[in-house]
Formats: C-alpha cells, sequence, structure tokens
C-alpha cells in the first residue's frame, strides 16, 4: 500500500503526529471530540461531536491545550535547541513530567522533540486499527476510476471513517453499496474484436440504454469515450440528443451490414 497517498489525505496536527478518532481537538468554535474523518478530492473534513473541521491540502489540527498557564514550557530556542521559559497560556498545548512537575510543550518545541525522536510525519505509518480501502492492491482515494464486473464505470467521491474505524466508499453516481470486491481499476469490458459488424452484436447493442450503448455512464460530457476524430455521436450525426444518435448509428450499421449504400 503507498502510504504516502495514505498520508496525504489524512488529518495530521501541526507536529505531524496523525489524528485519531476519539481525540479532543480545537474545533472551530469550541474544542471537539473526533468522530469520523470523511476524505474528498479537495478538502479532508473532521467530524466532531458539536463541530465539523473542513481542512484544505496541507493544514493542520490543533490540539487541545491542557498545560496550566502559570506552567514553564518547553519552547524551540533561537540556536534551534530546546529552552524552558513560560508561555503565554494560549500557547500551551500539551504537557509532560518532568521529575514530577507539569512542563508545558510549545508546537515548535514538540516538533523539534517528535525529531528528535524520530516521529516526525515523514517516517510514520498509518494508525494501527485503520484499515484503508484497497483495489487491485492500491489504496482508493478521491478520484479514482473504478470499473465493475459489468464494465461500468465508477469514480470515487469520497472515503469515509467513522468511530470504531468503520470505512465506508461513496463513488459519484451515488453508489454507496457498490462492493470493493467486484471492483478493479481496469475496464473488464472486452473491446470489440477486430473485422466488421454482425447481426448479433446489432441486436445485442439495439437493447442497450444509451448510457451503455456509447459506454458513457458516470462520464461527464466532455470526456465523451465515443468521440470519432473528435466529434461526439451527436456532432456526428447532427441531433440534438445522443439518443437520437444512437438511433441513427444502429441504422448506419444494419444499412453497412446489408450492403446498402446512401445512394440506394
Amino acid at each position: 500500500m503507498d502510504r504516502d497517498i495514505i498520508r496525504g489525505y489524512w488529518p495530521l496536527y501541526e507536529d505531524g503526529a496523525p489524528v485519531r478518532i476519539g481525540d479532543k481537538v480545537e474545533g472551530a468554535i469550541v474544542p471537539m471530540e473526533v468522530e469520523g474523518v470523511e476524505v474528498y478530492v479537495a478538502a479532508t473534513t473532521v467530524i466532531g461531536d458539536c463541530d465539523h473541521l473542513h481542512l484544505e491540502p496541507g493544514e493542520r489540527v490543533k490540539r487541545v491545550g491542557d498545560a496550566p498557564a502559570d506552567a514553564l514550557c518547553l519552547c524551540k530556542n533561537f540556536d534551534g535547541g530546546i529552552e524552558i521559559r513560560h508561555l503565554a497560556g494560549d500557547l500551551l498545548d500539551w504537557h509532560i513530567v518532568i521529575d514530577g512537575e507539569r512542563v508545558g510543550v510549545s508546537n515548535k518545541a514538540r516538533s523539534r522533540i517528535a525529531e528528535a525522536l524520530d516521529l516526525c510525519a515523514s517516517k510514520r505509518r498509518l494508525l494501527p486499527g485503520v484499515v484503508w480501502p484497497e483495489v487491485d492492491g492500491e489504496p482508493v482515494v478521491p478520484g479514482d476510476v473504478l470499473w465493475d464486473d459489468m464494465g461500468c464505470r465508477h469514480e470515487v467521491s469520497d472515503v469515509k471513517f467513522t468511530a470504531g474505524f468503520a470505512t465506508a466508499v461513496e463513488m459519484e453516481s451515488g453508489d454507496v453499496w457498490v462492493s470493493m470486491d467486484d471492483l478493479t481499476r481496469t475496464n473488464p469490458k472486452p473491446e470489440p474484436e477486430p473485422g466488421p459488424d454482425s447481426w448479433e452484436r446489432l441486436e445485442e447493442d439495439t437493447r442497450k440504454d444509451v448510457y451503455d450503448y456509447w459506454s458513457c455512464q458516470d462520464v461527464d460530457c466532455e470526456d465523451c469515450p465515443a468521440e470519432v476524430n473528435g466529434k461526439d455521436p451527436m456532432q456526428r450525426y447532427g441531433t440534438v440528443s445522443c439518443s437520437r444518435a444512437k438511433d441513427l448509428d444502429i441504422l448506419a450499421r444494419a444499412k453497412a451490414l446489408s450492403g446498402v449504400t446512401d445512394d440506394e
């Protein structure tokens, strides 16, 4: 599994440590307990018991401070090392105990400590207990295009994690219940065999709806897979709908199979 891809989506604290479901974090207004994580294409949402955080790429989560305001604090000094001094209460995020005394730890000092202990984000792995969905041995992330065994195309809209680390993968078309075991990254629909058309294939294609006929289920029109020489079906046949273009394409194929030309 490509851990770098996953780390790009999972929410992290300012020191690079991963947010855990059940943690207490700073919400947009008040502290909140993390109940779930929803991963989308352009953002990650941390779901809380009383608030939600919508994180843009690279944005970090703040911890809830628990060190007393008058505590001495481990801080990063100008030489890049660590020193102990008093800081304002709102800069104390968490504490450690030294010789029985609680000592606050600032954000910058925490990053320095994480580096010294080899705990920086670049060396972290996925949280224990979190099972990220996979297809064909690769992690599923928003924007992935997957195919089912019927040759239908599905684009991943988001990946959700909830308390207990249950996982749900949603598609753009709302196919929430598509089994991951039935999906692949390669379109299993066989390409048309080389050579002339056949009456059997024509009869089979006539029964298809317009989306299956043009193989454009869940595909945006600007990405039309049925373009020929840069023209989509409506442009090729001069119609106002792909459904009408399908009828004319069936007719053209039938004429070709019968050996009928446009002059006849």
